[in-house]
């Protein structure tokens, strides 16, 4: 191929600006070259629950808009990255997705010391996972921040003939705000993430909100893939219905 031949189609194929293209303005070139605007702030966000009862498709659903009929269990913990923008600030969301299986336990634990909220879920169309709260809501009063927000979901709420657990029953749970949703359907889980981000926001220092102090800040290390050490256990327990 002659090399002129091949300067000619880097420069004028794929889409790119051909011959016959308009030349961008300066105004223009400088708007295209600006990169985004860097995230305010880091949350860490964790999903916990019982096995089967949809965490992985609420976050998936929330980063991706997506849904699998058929999700494998998870193993361990598994992770998605969302960027938001709420209260004039741009919102780097790291949500952690945890296996509900008790041999997992000693693993999953670890990433409560960072969460800033936590999302606890159950089946509205299995008791058992409703039943299970308490266990859960001991693993918060063990291993999270006091300062955690909670939002409680009852999933699956495409499933309204199977129910077996009520909305009235889930709004009895105190200490945390309660929701019900559906991963499937696209049902209020833009609304549970966007809430929970909120509620971490306003109880966030004026101070912090203002001056963006450098804890604070998104830095440009890569995500972390080992919790920190677990805290020690917390002498207040909240109560679960």
């Amino acid at each position: 191929m002659d090399p002129g031949t091949a300067l000619q189609r880097r420069a004028g194929g794929g889409g790119g600006l051909g011959a016959g293209s308009p030349a961008l303005s300066g105004g223009q070139a400088r708007r295209r070259k600006q990169p985004p605007r860097p995230a305010d702030f880091k949350l860490q966000v964790i999903i916990i629950g019982s096995r089967g009862v949809g965490k992985t498709s609420l976050m998936e659903r929330f980063t991706d808009d997506t849904f699998c009929e058929a999700c494998k269990s998870t193993v361990g913990v598994d992770f998605k990255i969302k960027t938001v923008e709420l209260r004039g600030k741009k919102i780097r969301l790291q949500i952690w997705d945890t296996a509900g299986q008790e041999r997992f336990n000693s693993i999953t634990s670890a990433y409560y010391r960072s969460a800033k909220g936590i999302i606890l879920v159950y089946d509205i169309t299995k008791k058992e996972t409703f039943d299970d709260l308490p266990k859960w809501m001991k693993m918060i009063d063990k291993y999270a921040s006091e300062d955690a927000e909670l939002l409680l979901v009852g999933n699956k709420l495409d499933c309204e003939t199977d129910r077996e657990i009520t909305r009235q029953q889930g709004e009895k749970i105190t200490g945390m705000r309660f929701c019900e949703a559906s991963a499937k359907d696209n049902f209020n889980v833009d609304e549970i993430f966007l809430k929970l981000v909120d509620d971490i926001l306003k109880k966030m220092p004026l101070d912090i909100l203002r001056n963006e102090l450098s804890n604070s800040i998104l830095s440009l290390q890569p995500e972390p893939e080992i919790p920190p050490e677990l805290p020690p256990p917390r002498p207040q327990v909240r109560k679960c219905c």
